[in-house]
């Protein structure tokens, strides 16, 4: 048979039962005692010691729960009929009780449980209450609250809503009753005109017997409204099939009666009349209804018939001045059937309200149908006592306080959004069609909720809250949460009005178990129900807080339509048709059907904001939680990936199993093996000179053979202090072929640093030569000048030394910038460089391929260039000067035939601004580090259409790159670019803060596996395991992630898209840096108090440091006082170009300093106490005009220092190129960093003019 939907064996029940050890004989039946609410019942020939709950136990162990009988009788036989059937008639009737409840049953003992027992016994059509069954456990909810308080008060008990929702059994609820506890919002009543002034109800129309103002709720839906009517937001429009033996006239009639009963229906809105916007209620108001007799159409013309009123209905928007703000109507498709049509205007309205008119409606129709008199009860209120009661609490400061405190600290975040091209072309609101929950899911549900005597709500709004959780990538989280505010009283569930409001419900989800999250919700609902009422647009005005959240959680069960259905007069052929837009992007709602005892979920959404295909994913998250909660609620709710199949196959395409080939083999070895491949190509070219594989080998090998004749062993570090060169080249490949491990120093580091990085480290040698050397400080380790021990070199063997390492050995040591103010030393093993550049899938590198050699040495870039070009056969330019002008880059392609390169982001933008066919020879241009303009790449792509782009990105703890993308012609449409799928030998997930997979499209940290992973930190094992943790993902040994502290999302396209920082660490000039690390320089300063650094983008592609401080009393701070000071202990590219003095740094509400308020400096002049001095030449005003066009701000003078007004290398270059094509000079780089003001380039201009015209 079927029981609530469920196909149920009554005989598999009976066998089960006979399985008991003390149950000699059973029968199962289906009993409905109050004819609408069937349940099973057992009778039992047994030992009546057994407990019942032992009983339920022992069939809970092999049935489902909805197969468990809801009573157990116990007989001493079973009476047979003549025929030796069993005789039901004389079976004892039983006492029943609701499935789920697994109470012994208490019967009350007090008088107050007595009439509470009998109060609910009535309203929830219950044979049998004790005293510790949970009103929502047997079927309660807040609307059928209304009537339980209503006759509670009638017979003297004070009860409130609140009451009931703390205390939601019988016992507690009394005890709660006789102590006086109650502390919910009291009923206001009014008298018709109680709310407006004198002045405007003279003015009002004669037929007006009624006005007030709007409601908060009400006037922020008329804004929306207004705003974009266009959308058609709050217009809801629904329609359904009905079998019904249909009376026109009676319906109209029904229509009637139902507007002169209640005061809302005949309300009209003025909104610009009066002192202030008003309701106006009339005496009477037309019935708004059509019918149309459509039989004699065939089934298609009906569809579209209908089809085409609807698309009426939608965009045929109320008027606001003319009542009634609903309207009806009916198609007849045949004798039996017809399309049953209902809009309304829900500034008016609320779900309840609609629904309960709506069964009104029919009720009354049948009335008349039967020619039964009519006589509708009088209302015991109106929507105008709401008004009132809303005003009054919006004055009362509790609320305000209250609101204040629950949302304080909370940070509003948007919903994540899918890119554009991903989304509807619809401008307007949509909403999703009814998704169904499975009739078994719903029973597990129901179940839950009951075992834990709480409403079902709590236990969706959870689901929900978790949902929203997935989307935000945080466990705190904030969702409005649907409320109702019917008045309490009796009747009050027959007044009609808007009586919702939505109201923010901030939670934390850390720790929970699904059990626990239920029951933390509901106790937080239980807080917040008695400042239910306090409207959300008041609460958005006293936090100042217009945004809070884009997401809102309804839960509806219009169950005063169950008695309708269930008197077999009306019958729905159909599933409803529904059209309900809100200005939420995202409105989720638990539909309870009363009919079919089932839920579904409806996800309304902006399709401007969010793609239809994205929400066809939240379905799929919210089915998959809601499957989860119940199989294990003791589970923690972060314990299990809640993802859908799809978008975990999608997740899997990025994490393949790696294969990385020739990994035997260290660097030096394949290196080797190259050699043999083809000793007499070229590897090297350095200017004028070139370098074959054959004497670079012999080279390297006698440098190897000298260090290790001078000690070195493998494993032992050894710094590098050289220019770009071929002798840079010649020293790495030694060390490596010594077995040891190379730490690259910088010249641009300053000597404090480098003398850092060499204590750190450890260096047993620093390599260097006569011009490099004077970079390092005194004291240095052990120091070995190349030029000067050149003869004891050659003196050594040139073959390879007998030295053994695996590709698990660390091959180099590079320092990045630290969040401590300390650089932190990354080890890099050999395999890491092999997966790079040894048959890469994101790049061709052969021996046809020249790379530039560009990246500063201690730029992981580096580690491309130098091995993609000398372990494939390929020559390797070498760029010597570290300041390079884009004129000296571009000759250096030309003139090398340079095929492949990469550059940083801010490199790429001035090339594609400056000098295009620069890059003209290559076939290959790789580039990241920082945002790229997608402007500036397409400038490229149409400049050069056979050169393949290749966006970058990538850690230098995953050596280099990690993800690649290959640039087409139609991602120029959008910004921005991605950053591909990761490369061979690397695994790529993102993950929220509990570590769990992030859906599609929703930002999280981009966790890196596989082969380029770095060893760790040198010496900092605790940031090792903090940063590279075991990856809860694979199922290989000792598999580790390294957690990058990037966001980044996957699009639906299954590329990952770049999205920020978790933390403030920023990328200039593809160098990272810790603003941090220059926090702590700057606060060491004596002057300091306090210091913020920010990498602002004031000027579009060109992010700079900004420096904001806060000076100690009585000191005086200059932005050159403090530049020399960082000069001393950090690289030039971490020095902030402009410094700003606060008086005090701003803060948010959580304390916390505000970076968003921090005022943008004035890039143009840092002093404006400075003298301004204006250009007076030709040449000084050409320079100032490039200076200003290249910089921004304000004009300069002729004394302004140009690093100082916000200029770096980059910019530098730029202008520079500027001014050599204004003044036809070649001007050299170094002018600018030697001599940065505009008097001294022009004069600079003029001595290289007057020196090219003597030369000629």
């Amino acid at each position: 048979m079927q029981l609530r939907g469920f196909r149920i064996e009554l005989g598999e029940i009976e066998s089960a039962l006979s399985t008991h050890p003390k149950i000699q004989e059973s029968v199962v039946l289906v009993v409905d005692e109050s004819g609408h609410a069937p349940q099973l019942v057992a009778w039992l020939v047994a030992d009546q010691t057994i407990p019942v709950e032992d009983i339920r136990d022992w069939l809970g162990n092999t049935l489902p729960l909805y197969m468990i009988p809801a009573a157990f009788l116990f007989v001493d036989s079973f009476a047979l009929t003549p025929n030796g059937k069993l005789d039901k008639a004389v079976l004892p009737k039983p006492q029943t009780r609701t499935i789920g409840s697994t109470d012994t049953y208490v019967a009350p003992s007090t008088p107050t449980e007595q009439t509470l027992t009998e109060i609910w016994q009535d309203v929830l059509s219950i044979e049998r209450v004790g005293i510790h069954d949970s009103f929502f456990a047997l079927g309660g909810d807040s609307i059928k609250s209304i009537p339980v308080i209503a006759r509670a008060r009638k017979q003297g008990l004070s009860l409130s809503l609140l009451q009931l929702f703390k205390d939601p059994d019988i016992q507690s609820l009394a005890r709660s009753i006789d102590a006086h506890d109650s502390d919910d919002i009291e009923t206001v009543i009014t008298a018709a005109f109680d709310l407006i002034s004198e002045e405007d109800r003279k003015r009002l129309p004669n037929d007006v017997v009624d006005a007030y103002p709007l409601s908060m709720l009400q006037a922020g839906i008329l804004f929306h409204m207004q705003l974009s009517p266009e959308s058609r937001i709050y217009h809801d429009v629904h329609s359904t099939i009905l079998e019904v033996d249909f009376d026109a006239d009676a319906f109209i009639k029904a229509i009637e009666t139902t507007l002169a009963r209640h005061p809302v229906l005949r309300t009209s809105l003025s909104l610009a009349d009066y002192s202030t916007p008003l309701q106006l209620v009339h005496r009477s108001a037309p019935a708004n209804f059509v019918y149309r007799d459509i039989r004699h159409m065939s089934e298609i013309e009906q569809e579209s018939c209908i089809d085409s009123w609807l698309r009426e209905e939608k965009d045929s928007l109320f008027a606001f001045d003319s009542a009634p703000l609903i309207r009806f109507s009916v198609h007849q498709r045949t004798d039996t059937q017809i399309e049953f049509t209902g809009a309304v205007c829900h500034v008016v309205f609320d779900g309840w309200s609609e629904n309960s008119t709506i069964t009104e409606l029919w009720d009354l129709h049948f009335q008349y149908a039967s020619g039964e008199s009519v006589c509708p009860k009088a209302l015991p209120g109106t929507y105008r006592d709401f008004v009132a009661l809303e005003r009054s609490i919006i004055s009362d400061t509790k609320y305000r306080t209250f609101w204040k405190q629950e949302i304080e600290g909370y940070e509003p975040a948007a919903l994540p959004r899918w890119p554009q091209e991903y989304r509807s072309t619809e401008l307007t609101p949509v909403c999703s069609p009814q998704q169904h929950v499975s009739e078994e899911l719903t029973h597990h549900l129901t179940a839950l909720s009951s075992d834990l005597k709480v409403p079902l709500q709590a236990v969706l709004l959870a689901a929900h809250i978790k949902v929203i959780s997935m989307l935000m990538g945080s466990q705190r989280v904030c969702t409005g949460m649907v409320s109702h505010s019917r008045p309490d009283i009796e009747g009050g569930e027959a007044i009609k009005g808007l009586y919702l409001n939505t109201i923010p419900m901030v939670m934390d989800l850390g720790g929970h178990t699904w059990k626990s999250l239920v029951l933390h919700i509901y106790e937080k609902e239980q807080r917040l129900f008695p400042f239910r009422q306090y409207p959300m647009g008041q609460i958005k005005k006293d936090t100042g807080q217009e945004f809070l959240f884009e997401s809102a959680f309804g839960y509806v069960h219009f169950h005063v339509m169950e008695e309708l259905y269930r008197t077999g007069k009306l019958r729905r052929i159909s599933e409803t048709r529904r059209w309900a837009p809100t200005d939420f992007p995202l409105m989720s709602v638990f539909i309870h059907d009363p009919i079919e005892d089932r839920l579904s979920i409806t996800l309304d959404f902006d399709a401007a904001e969010l793609s239809p295909k994205q929400i066809e994913s939240i379905g799929e998250y919210y089915f998959k939680t809601l499957a989860t909660l119940t199989k294990n609620p003791d589970a923690l709710c972060s314990s299990r990936c809640l993802l859908p199949h799809n978008e975990m196959q999608t997740i899997a395409r990025l994490n393949p199993v790696i294969e990385v080939q020739a990994t035997q083999y260290a660097v030096q070895n394949l290196f080797d093996q190259q050699v043999a491949r083809t000793p007499d190509t070229v590897a090297l070219i350095e200017g004028d000179t070139t370098t074959s594989y054959r004497v670079l080998q012999e080279d390297a090998n006698q440098l190897a053979n000298y260090l290790i004749q001078i000690g070195v062993k493998p494993g032992g570090k050894i710094g590098i202090c050289l220019a770009r060169s071929t002798r840079f080249v010649t020293a790495v490949l030694a060390v490596l072929k010594a077995g040891a491990i190379y730490v690259p120093l910088d010249l641009d580091y300053p000597p404090d640093r480098l003398a850092f990085m060499s204590d750190d480290s450890e260096t047993l040698v620093v390599l260097s030569d006569n011009l490099s050397h004077a970079h390092l400080p005194d004291g240095i380790a052990r120091l070995i000048l190349l030029d000067e021990t050149s003869g004891d070199i050659a003196a050594c063997d040139d073959t390879s030394p007998d030295i053994t390492i695996t590709v698990d050995h660390p091959a180099y040591i590079m320092y990045t910038s630290g969040s401590t103010g300390v650089p932190k030393g990354i080890l890099i093993p050999h395999k890491a460089i092999v997966r790079l550049v040894i048959n890469p899938d994101y790049v061709s590198l052969d021996a046809t391929e020249t790379i530039l050699m560009l990246a500063p040495v201690s730029f992981d870039a580096s580690t491309f260039e130098l091995w993609g070009s000398l372990l494939n056969g390929g020559q390797l330019a070498i760029m010597t000067d570290n300041l390079s002008s884009l004129e000296q880059i571009g000759r250096a392609i030309h003139g090398h035939c340079v095929t492949t390169m990469f550059l940083t982001s801010g490199l790429f933008h001035q090339l594609a601004d400056e000098d295009l066919q620069a890059l003209a020879p290559l076939k290959q241009l790789l580039f990241g580090g920082e945002v790229m303009s997608v402007p500036h790449v397409g400038k490229i792509m149409q400049a050069h259409p056979d050169c393949t782009l290749i966006h970058c990105y990538g850690p230098t703890e995953n050596t280099t790159f990690s993800s690649c993308y290959t640039v087409k012609e139609e991602d120029l449409a959008h910004q921005p670019l991605p950053i591909g799928r990761p490369i061979n030998g690397t695994q790529m997930v993102i993950v929220g803060p509990d570590l769990h997979l992030c859906p599609i499209g929703v930002a999280g940290e981009l966790c890196l596996g596989g082969v380029g992973l770095a060893m760790g930190y040198l010496n900092r094992p605790t940031l090792t395991a903090e940063q590279f943790i075991p990856d809860p993902f694979s199922a290989v040994p000792g598999a580790r992630l390294y957690r990058s502290g990037d966001l980044a999302r996957i699009l639906p396209s299954g590329l990952i898209e770049f999205v920020g920082r978790i933390d403030h660490q920023v990328k200039i000039r593809g160098f990272r840096i810790e603003l941090a690390e220059i926090e702590v320089e700057l606060t060491r300063h004596a002057q300091v108090r306090e210091a913020v650094v920010l990498a602002r983008l004031d000027t579009p592609g060109s992010k700079r440091l900004a420096a904001y401080v806060v000076a100690e009393p009585n000191t005086t701070l200059t932005s050159e006082i403090l530049k020399q000071f960082l000069t001393k202990t950090l690289p030039s590219y971490m020095i902030p170009l402009a410094f700003v003095v606060l008086d005090e740094l701003p803060l948010t509400a959580n304390g916390k300093v505000d970076r968003d308020v921090l005022p943008a400096p004035a890039w143009g002049r840092i002093s404006a106490a400075a003298e301004f001095v204006a250009p007076s030449t030709e040449r000084e005003k050409i320079i100032a005009r490039l200076w200003q066009e290249v910089l921004g701000g304000e004009a300069p003078g002729v004394t302004d220092n140009f690093f100082e007004n916000g200029g770096d290398s980059l910019s530098a270059t730029r202008l520079i190129s500027r001014i050599r094509r204004a003044c036809d000079v070649e001007l050299p780089l170094r002018v600018l960093f030697d001599t940065p003001t505009i008097r001294e380039v022009a004069t600079a201009v003029n001595d290289e003019d007057d020196r090219e015209e003597f030369e000629i």
